[in-house]
């Protein structure tokens, strides 16, 4: 039975400085206080609480994680992913931050599985992955591309 694995940070982790924080923070007090306003004090502590857990997922160092492609699936870290329950791979070794292998699931409100690529033989990953699954290129969405720009 052939496999390919490799490690790999979890996600490319961009260094946030305290001006990043100290915005995250007036906003969050901003949208906070004009919910109380207003009247609406459940949403001023959902923002608050939502404000601190970005704020330490912000902070938070990667893993270095396992990533194991075989015969029967993709498994990342703990998490398997058998190919019945994709539909589609793509290896986009042109993004700006590194080569990442992009895996389009069945779930309908988590459609993608995005992991950074550490394996030197990108050709024999797509070759591999082409017995199994279908190749599709991916767009990145408006939306994500936003969110790599706040830097996650």
């Amino acid at each position: 039975m052939k496999s390919i694995s490799w490690q790999s940070l979890e996600y490319v982790h961009k260094e946030k400085s305290s001006d990043w924080f100290w915005v995250l923070g007036i906003l969050a007090t901003a949208i906070a206080i004009t919910s109380i306003i207003f009247g609406n004090i459940l949403l001023a502590v959902i923002v608050a609480i939502g404000a601190f857990v970005i704020a330490m997922l912000a902070a938070r160092e990667p893993n270095v994680i396992t990533i194991e492609v075989n015969e029967k699936g993709i498994v990342i870290e703990r998490t398997f992913y058998p190919f019945k329950t994709l539909k589609s791979f793509w290896v986009d070794d042109e993004h700006h931050h590194g080569p990442r292998l992009v895996l389009r699931s069945q779930k309908p409100f988590a459609p993608y599985v995005i992991v950074p690529i550490n394996y030197e033989d990108l050709d024999e990953l797509r070759e591999f992955l082409e017995a199994k699954l279908e190749a599709e290129p991916f767009e990145e969405s408006p939306l994500q591309i936003f969110i790599e720009r706040l830097g996650f």
